[in-house]
C-alpha cells in the first residue's frame, strides 16, 4: 500500500506541476489574443503616425537643403530622389500616404483602413498638420 501511495502522491504532484501551468498558460493565451483582437485595429494607426513623422521629418530635411518643400505635383517623388525616404511610403491599408504644402507649412495625412475621407475607428482620416521648418 505504501507503494502505491507514493504512486498517488507523485501522479498528483505531476498533474499539479505540469497540467495547471498548462491551463494557466492557455486561459493566458487566449485573454491576450482577445486583447490584441480588440486592439490591433489600433497599431495600423499607431505605424501610420509613425510613418507620417518619418515623412516630415525628410520633408524637413529637404526644405534645410533646397529652401522649399515639394510642390504637390511632385509629391513625395524629390524626398524619393534625394535618399529622405528609401521607398515609396505607403500605409497600414496599401494606399499611398496624402501631401499637401501650403504657404511654408506640410500637411501629411492616411485616409484610414476604408482609404476613404472621413469615417471612424479604424477607417478615421489620420492627419499629422504640419510644422514649420525649422528656424537655421
Amino acid at each position: 500500500m505504501r507503494e502505491a501511495g507514493k504512486a498517488t502522491f507523485f501522479a498528483a504532484t505531476l498533474c499539479a506541476g505540469v497540467l495547471l501551468p498548462n491551463w494557466l498558460l492557455r486561459v493566458a493565451s487566449e485573454l491576450s489574443v482577445y486583447a490584441y483582437r480588440n486592439r490591433s485595429h489600433h497599431s495600423g494607426h499607431d505605424r501610420a503616425l509613425l510613418d507620417l513623422r518619418n515623412i516630415a521629418a525628410a520633408l524637413r530635411v529637404h526644405h534645410r537643403y533646397t529652401g522649399r518643400y515639394p510642390t504637390q505635383a511632385e509629391g513625395l517623388q524629390p524626398l524619393l530622389d534625394m535618399g529622405g525616404l528609401e521607398t515609396r511610403p505607403f500605409d497600414p491599408w496599401g494606399d499611398e500616404y496624402e501631401y499637401a504644402s501650403c504657404e511654408g507649412r506640410i500637411l501629411l495625412w492616411s485616409l484610414g483602413a476604408d482609404g476613404k475621407p472621413g469615417g471612424d475607428g479604424p477607417d478615421a482620416d489620420l492627419v499629422l498638420p504640419g510644422a514649420r521648418p525649422t528656424a537655421q
